[in-house]
């Protein structure tokens, strides 16, 4: 019995781990999404994936994009703000933030956020 106690305890704590760590993770997703928005600004279409490539060590469009549309996602005053905002807080990782925010689309095993 104590084995399980202390497994479950373990299974908590690092439960509790990967939720501040997705929360890191969002707050620097949205970061580099403002920061790659201003670069891409300041380049041409056909010189936008050269730089990407060259100055963001080989970033694929798709990722950048993916920031960059987060960041805008969390920038823009939505009908029920409150909501988009609360299910990103409540996110267990960047990729279920990236489906709150309409990023990305779910795919069937893609869980709803914590309520």
């Amino acid at each position: 019995m104590a084995n399980i106690v202390k497994a479950h305890k373990r299974t908590q704590h690092y439960e509790r781990m990967s939720e501040a760590l997705a929360q890191h993770a969002i707050k620097w997703a949205l970061q580099t999404g403002m920061l790659l928005d201003n670069a891409r600004k300041m380049n041409t279409a056909a010189d936008w994936e050269n730089w990407l490539k060259e100055k963001c060590n080989g970033m694929s469009l798709k990722t950048a994009e993916r920031y960059v549309n987060f960041a805008k996602a969390l920038s823009v005053p939505a009908l029920h703000p409150e909501s988009r905002d609360t299910h990103v807080a409540l996110s267990s990782s960047l990729h279920q933030a990236f489906i709150v925010t309409g990023v990305v689309k779910p795919t069937s095993i893609d869980k709803p956020p914590r309520k």
